[in-house]
């Protein structure tokens, strides 16, 4: 269509004599050829929102669009006169090729089609099945991780008839969930699904409501083992609940055995181990059941015998002030010494405070070659010690029972305690300082 204009011939009287105008004719022209499309042509893996092009007119003429678009070519029109160079296509399938083109048109009618261009969306894969990291009583921690790194929401089905939905949570982020439960045992499923509507399989977890630990695990073996041959050692444990158990033993080097297999309660299992550099200073291992409930650490001490005195007749020590010492008395007081502590740390292991004071009596134990009369002093300090330790603790964890269950009588007794204790707690105080300052 062309565009005309005519302005004639007017005659213009200026003054005393006349101009002539003239006419001429301007042509319009179409729109620009659409370019620039988003998402580009040929794109994959694409994500999905809106088309976007570039337009617009020579003439500055105001353009509308009509949008071509499906999964086949020629796309068919989707929409009509469009006045922006964007539009919303709605939801789109995955993994799916797409063709679309884009018809411009000014205010005259001129129009003028661009190319069809393709893209492909790209495919969605569900999360994976959720993972149990860890649970308490009332308390259980999971994630799953979606491969396209979409947000994840779970359904939890509790196993008591009731369920629960989560909020959208990123991909791998660990979740924590809390639910009240009567003692028990419940099968718990889990399942993801991802912002797309893709679920992962469900994921099925038993757990034990009421559920114990077992005990920490007794230790059979050579105390004195040699570097370079091959020691057994026998571990067994019961579990309060009668569940089987797994064992988990450190060997000190750096080695451990993992997870064993799931044996009875009370049923012994062994390993088999050997030091090829030096001996370390302990071993430890703990048990878990099958709801995955462990036990505290059982520590037992190690000397290389190649290197560490054994008092099993005056013969063996060369100590010069043994004329005035038992050697019996003494490595029974050694023996006393190392179970208390190996006590101490099943108990309070996981305190560090208690752990690092453990580790310095294994050493000053250990260092007992030849024996003075200095260091036997030492060591009945730390046996009276650990002693006084462990009454105090029984004293507690009676005080604690019967303020529970006696309130009045449990009021009574934490007075006499503190009262009667006092001095016991001074001797307590001045012999920890002793052995700090002279032991170790």
């Amino acid at each position: 269509m062309k565009k005309i204009i005519i302005l004639g011939v007017i005659c213009l009287f200026v003054g005393v004599g006349f101009q002539p105008a003239f006419a001429y004719i301007m042509e319009n022209q179409p729109p620009y050829v659409p370019s620039d499309p988003i998402p580009p042509d040929g794109s994959t893996n694409w994500t999905g929102g809106g088309l976007c092009w570039t337009g617009g007119d020579p003439d500055g003429d105001t353009v509308t669009y009509d949008v071509y678009f499906g999964n086949y070519s020629p796309p068919p029109l989707i929409f009509e006169d469009i006045p922006t160079n964007y539009t919303d296509i709605g939801c789109i399938e995955f993994n799916t090729t797409y063709y679309w083109k884009i018809v411009a048109t000014d205010e005259h009618g001129a129009s003028t089609p661009g190319p069809i261009w393709t893209f492909t969306t790209r495919g969605n894969s569900p999360p994976i099945k959720p993972i149990l990291v860890d649970y308490d009583n009332y308390t259980i921690y999971f994630y799953s991780i979606d491969p396209d790194g979409d947000d994840i929401r779970y359904t939890i089905d509790w196993g008591d008839g009731t369920t629960d939905t989560t909020i959208w949570y990123p991909s791998g982020q660990i979740v924590e969930m809390s639910h009240t439960f009567l003692e028990g045992e419940y099968t718990i499923r889990i399942k993801a699904v991802d912002g797309y509507g893709a679920e992962s399989d469900w994921a099925v977890f038993i757990i034990k409501i009421g559920n114990h630990p077992p005990n920490p695990p007794m230790i059979d073996g050579p105390t004195s083992p040699k570097v370079g041959e091959e020691y057994t050692w026998t571990f067994w444990t019961e579990d309060p609940d009668g569940d089987n158990v797994s064992y988990y033993v450190e060997w000190g080097d750096g080695n451990n055995t993992g997870w064993s297999y799931y044996v009875e309660s009370g049923q012994e299992i062994c390993f088999a181990h050997k030091w090829e550099d030096k001996i370390p200073k302990y071993l430890r291992a703990k048990a878990k059941d099958t709801y995955e409930s462990e036990s505290n650490w059982t520590y037992i001490i190690l000397r290389d015998k190649s290197t560490n005195l054994e008092l099993n007749n005056i013969e063996d020590c060369d100590c010069q002030e043994l004329d005035r010492i038992n050697p019996y008395l003494v490595k029974h007081l050694m023996t006393r010494l190392e179970f208390a502590v190996n006590n101490l740390l099943s108990k309070f292991g996981h305190i560090p405070e208690v752990k690092k004071s453990c580790y310095n009596i294994f050493d000053i134990l250990n260092s007992y070659n030849p024996l003075s009369i200095g260091q036997v002093i030492c060591a009945i300090a730390l046996g009276i010690y650990l002693e006084m330790s462990s009454m105090f603790t029984r004293m507690w964890e009676f005080q604690e029972y019967i303020l529970e269950n006696y309130l009045i009588f449990g009021i009574i007794y934490t007075g006499l305690l503190y009262i009667s204790c006092l001095p016991l707690w001074t001797i307590h105080y001045f012999i920890g300082n002793f052995i700090i300052i002279f032991c170790t």
